[in-house]
């Protein structure tokens, strides 16, 4: 009896600890989330330093990635490893919002579009527009369609091109949004 008593004060330990790092590293990534804006170069500081074997659970996973890539693009280093947004994409396809689909769906096509894969990147860009009736951040809705006019003008079709330069200048100047 004893015994049995024993391993579960051992079990519950070990359940206790591993619940406070993902809690601890969840709050690290919440905090994160909300300066990346305004400081990718600390944000992306912040996320190299996280242990990774911290990160135990597809959500957390999740997290990162889609901060990680994020913190990537807005300190101007161009990533050609979709891998790095692999786990939010597979995550988010099935659990997330809108916001977090599209986002994740846009910074695969990011990574895409720098491996010069454009075939790759219209399909996760696609992907991320198809998101756009239910997002609530418009900085990303018009990322995309400028993204998506991005790719249009690589193969020279003008015309769809300046349908989604449109869509994009009218989204960041309807909600004051600086691209």
């Amino acid at each position: 009896m004893r015994y049995y008593n024993s391993i579960q004060a051992v079990l519950l330990v070990l359940l206790v600890t591993i619940s406070c790092t993902s809690k601890s590293v969840g709050n690290q990534l919440s905090d994160v989330e909300s300066y990346i804006e305004d400081r990718p170069d600390s944000a992306l500081t912040v996320l190299e330093s996280l242990q990774k074997s911290n990160l135990d659970t597809k959500e957390l996973k999740a997290r990162y990635s889609l901060l990680y890539a994020m913190a990537l693009d807005k300190n101007y280093i161009d990533t050609t490893d979709v891998s790095i947004i692999e786990p939010a994409v597979r995550y988010y396809e099935r659990h997330g919002s809108a916001d977090e689909k599209m986002k994740a769906y846009y910074y695969q096509g990011i990574a895409y579009f720098n491996k010069e894969e454009y075939d790759n990147a219209i399909v996760s860009f696609s992907y991320a527009e198809e998101q756009i009736p239910d997002a609530t951040d418009m900085r990303y809705v018009g990322l995309v369609y400028s993204r998506i006019s991005d790719l249009y003008n690589r193969s020279r079709n003008t015309d769809d091109e300046l349908k989604y330069v449109d869509l994009a200048a009218d989204i960041f100047a309807k909600y004051g949004i600086g691209k």
